[in-house]
């Protein structure tokens, strides 16, 4: 199954964002069918990659598909895509910031749900030193599309 994520990563790079979407939908359909090993040795780097790219198309990809890996990541996994999305809540470009604050709720729920349930309300959870400081910024966004 890893197999198909290069030809993937390459539609989830396009302009045309009908063509994205249908890219974020077939990966939906191949993540219950990775093994584990496949999701940190193929899927991670990819979206570290598409989440750095130049384009902003791919940060939005990147953006859009980060909550989809908490569910199957560790805990210590997860940190580092925590701070990718915190650097795309940031991006410079506004459609980078509003797609990424679209992904704060299925973010959050995958975070509790799978990793921070009993402890989400401590101070250290990334609930508090990373969501509730992006979702504060970005709801004081200059864009009225982020906001």
């Amino acid at each position: 199954m890893h197999m198909l994520l290069q030809p993937l990563e390459l539609l989830l790079t396009v302009e045309e964002s009908s063509v994205r979407t249908s890219a974020i939908e077939s990966l939906i359909l191949i993540l219950p069918q990775l093994p584990k090993a496949s999701v940190g040795a193929y899927l991670v780097p990819m979206v570290q990659r598409l989440g750095t790219r130049e384009w902003f198309t791919s940060r939005i990809s990147s953006s859009l598909i980060l909550p989809l890996l908490i569910p199957l990541l560790d805990v210590s996994e997860v940190e580092p895509l925590l701070a990718l999305f915190n650097s795309l809540c940031n991006d410079d470009t506004p459609m980078v910031r509003r797609h990424a604050s679209k992904s704060i709720p299925p973010l959050l729920e995958n975070l509790i749900k799978h990793h921070y349930s009993k402890n989400i309300l401590e101070s250290s959870s990334p609930l508090h030193t990373t969501i509730l400081p992006l979702f504060t910024t970005l709801s004081c966004d200059d864009q009225d599309s982020v906001r």
